[in-house]
Protein backbone atom coordinates (compact mmCIF):
# COMPACT_ATOMS: atom_id res chain seq x y z
CA UNK A 1 0.00 0.00 0.00
CA UNK A 2 2.60 2.68 1.05
CA UNK A 3 4.08 1.95 -2.26
CA UNK A 4 1.15 2.62 -4.21
CA UNK A 5 0.78 5.97 -2.44
CA UNK A 6 4.29 6.83 -2.91
CA UNK A 7 3.78 6.13 -6.80
CA UNK A 8 0.40 8.34 -6.60
CA UNK A 9 2.45 10.94 -5.15
CA UNK A 10 5.56 10.87 -7.39
CA UNK A 11 2.97 11.17 -10.04
CA UNK A 12 1.34 13.64 -9.09
CA UNK A 13 4.42 15.90 -7.88
CA UNK A 14 5.42 15.32 -11.67
CA UNK A 15 2.26 16.00 -12.84
CA UNK A 16 2.06 19.37 -10.83
CA UNK A 17 5.84 20.19 -11.68
CA UNK A 18 5.63 20.03 -15.39
CA UNK A 19 2.08 20.43 -16.19
CA UNK A 20 2.17 23.96 -17.42
CA UNK A 21 5.69 23.30 -19.35
CA UNK A 22 5.72 23.57 -22.79
CA UNK A 23 6.71 20.11 -24.24
CA UNK A 24 8.41 19.96 -27.48
CA UNK A 25 8.91 18.17 -30.46
CA UNK A 26 12.57 16.11 -30.64
CA UNK A 27 15.15 19.41 -30.90
CA UNK A 28 12.99 21.96 -30.82
CA UNK A 29 12.36 24.20 -28.04
CA UNK A 30 9.21 25.95 -27.20
CA UNK A 31 8.39 29.33 -28.53
CA UNK A 32 8.60 32.52 -26.17
CA UNK A 33 5.21 33.08 -25.80
CA UNK A 34 4.32 29.42 -24.75
CA UNK A 35 6.77 29.88 -21.84
CA UNK A 36 4.50 31.07 -19.70
CA UNK A 37 6.15 33.21 -16.29
CA UNK A 38 9.53 31.75 -15.29
CA UNK A 39 8.57 28.26 -16.81
CA UNK A 40 11.41 27.77 -19.11
CA UNK A 41 15.13 29.33 -18.21
CA UNK A 42 15.68 32.75 -20.39
CA UNK A 43 19.17 31.31 -20.76
CA UNK A 44 18.32 27.84 -21.48
CA UNK A 45 20.23 26.91 -25.02
CA UNK A 46 18.65 25.18 -27.48
CA UNK A 47 20.94 22.78 -27.69
CA UNK A 48 20.85 21.00 -24.48
CA UNK A 49 19.29 18.15 -25.78
CA UNK A 50 20.53 16.68 -29.13
CA UNK A 51 20.00 13.09 -30.45
CA UNK A 52 22.40 10.60 -30.64
CA UNK A 53 20.86 8.79 -33.01
CA UNK A 54 18.16 10.17 -35.12
CA UNK A 55 16.78 7.38 -38.34
CA UNK A 56 13.05 6.46 -39.88
CA UNK A 57 12.09 4.39 -42.44
CA UNK A 58 8.47 3.40 -43.96
CA UNK A 59 7.92 0.89 -40.19
CA UNK A 60 10.05 2.88 -37.75
CA UNK A 61 10.86 6.45 -36.31
CA UNK A 62 14.00 6.17 -34.21
CA UNK A 63 15.41 9.25 -32.09
CA UNK A 64 17.33 8.44 -29.17
CA UNK A 65 18.66 11.90 -27.29
CA UNK A 66 21.71 12.66 -25.56
CA UNK A 67 21.73 15.46 -22.64
CA UNK A 68 24.34 17.72 -23.71
CA UNK A 69 25.47 18.35 -20.28
CA UNK A 70 29.34 18.37 -19.13
CA UNK A 71 28.79 16.04 -15.60
CA UNK A 72 29.17 13.07 -14.43
CA UNK A 73 25.76 12.32 -14.12
CA UNK A 74 25.19 13.23 -17.46
CA UNK A 75 27.34 10.99 -18.67
CA UNK A 76 26.13 8.13 -16.71
CA UNK A 77 22.62 8.85 -18.16
CA UNK A 78 23.60 9.34 -21.59
CA UNK A 79 25.24 5.62 -21.37
CA UNK A 80 22.48 4.44 -19.75
CA UNK A 81 20.18 5.68 -22.86
CA UNK A 82 22.32 4.45 -25.20
CA UNK A 83 22.30 0.79 -23.17
CA UNK A 84 18.58 0.73 -23.38
CA UNK A 85 17.19 2.93 -26.12
CA UNK A 86 20.43 2.93 -28.66
CA UNK A 87 20.68 -0.72 -28.04
CA UNK A 88 16.68 -1.45 -29.40
CA UNK A 89 17.31 1.02 -31.89
CA UNK A 90 20.24 -0.53 -33.16
CA UNK A 91 18.24 -4.32 -32.65
CA UNK A 92 15.12 -2.67 -35.05
CA UNK A 93 17.49 -1.56 -37.34
CA UNK A 94 19.64 -5.05 -38.27
CA UNK A 95 15.95 -6.55 -37.90
CA UNK A 96 14.84 -4.41 -40.49
CA UNK A 97 17.58 -4.69 -42.39
CA UNK A 98 17.65 -8.77 -42.37
CA UNK A 99 13.38 -8.56 -43.58
CA UNK A 100 12.49 -8.88 -40.12
CA UNK A 101 9.54 -6.49 -38.84
CA UNK A 102 11.12 -5.39 -35.45
CA UNK A 103 8.42 -5.41 -32.36
CA UNK A 104 9.54 -1.63 -31.59
CA UNK A 105 8.89 0.89 -34.31
CA UNK A 106 9.05 3.83 -32.62
CA UNK A 107 11.47 5.54 -30.14
CA UNK A 108 10.69 9.38 -29.23
CA UNK A 109 11.59 12.43 -26.42
CA UNK A 110 9.69 14.80 -24.67
CA UNK A 111 11.43 17.86 -23.14
CA UNK A 112 9.89 19.43 -20.07
CA UNK A 113 11.45 22.81 -18.31
CA UNK A 114 9.96 24.06 -15.07
CA UNK A 115 12.90 27.26 -13.58
CA UNK A 116 15.96 25.35 -13.89
CA UNK A 117 14.67 21.91 -14.43
CA UNK A 118 14.52 19.68 -16.94
CA UNK A 119 12.96 16.32 -17.42
CA UNK A 120 13.66 14.63 -20.23
CA UNK A 121 11.10 11.71 -21.06
CA UNK A 122 12.18 8.84 -23.43
CA UNK A 123 9.61 6.44 -24.65
CA UNK A 124 10.03 3.33 -27.21
CA UNK A 125 6.86 1.89 -28.51
CA UNK A 126 6.29 -1.72 -29.63
CA UNK A 127 3.85 -3.61 -31.16
CA UNK A 128 0.76 -4.85 -29.27
CA UNK A 129 0.26 -1.06 -27.86
CA UNK A 130 3.08 -1.56 -25.31
CA UNK A 131 4.75 1.62 -24.03
CA UNK A 132 8.24 1.27 -22.12
CA UNK A 133 9.24 5.39 -20.77
CA UNK A 134 12.10 6.58 -18.75
CA UNK A 135 12.12 9.88 -17.03
CA UNK A 136 15.48 11.76 -16.25
CA UNK A 137 15.45 14.84 -14.09
CA UNK A 138 18.19 17.21 -14.10
CA UNK A 139 19.04 20.81 -12.54
CA UNK A 140 19.83 22.61 -15.80
CA UNK A 141 22.65 24.88 -13.49
CA UNK A 142 24.34 22.38 -11.89
CA UNK A 143 23.91 19.82 -14.27
CA UNK A 144 23.16 17.32 -11.29
CA UNK A 145 20.74 14.95 -12.13
CA UNK A 146 17.79 15.21 -9.70
CA UNK A 147 16.07 12.21 -7.15
CA UNK A 148 12.43 12.31 -6.21
CA UNK A 149 13.46 14.06 -2.93
CA UNK A 150 15.54 16.91 -4.96
CA UNK A 151 11.93 17.29 -6.85
CA UNK A 152 9.98 17.39 -3.74
CA UNK A 153 12.45 19.95 -2.10
CA UNK A 154 12.13 21.98 -5.34
CA UNK A 155 8.30 21.86 -5.42
CA UNK A 156 8.46 23.44 -1.48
Amino acid sequence: MKRILALALLLALLAALFSACAQSEPGKKPDDDQKGGNQTPVSAPSDAISEEMSTEGGYYSLHVPKINLDSADAQRVNQEIMDDFGATAQETLQMRSEGIDASCYEISWDLCWYENTFALIVQKYFEGDYVYHMVYNFDYATGSQLSFEDLLAAAG
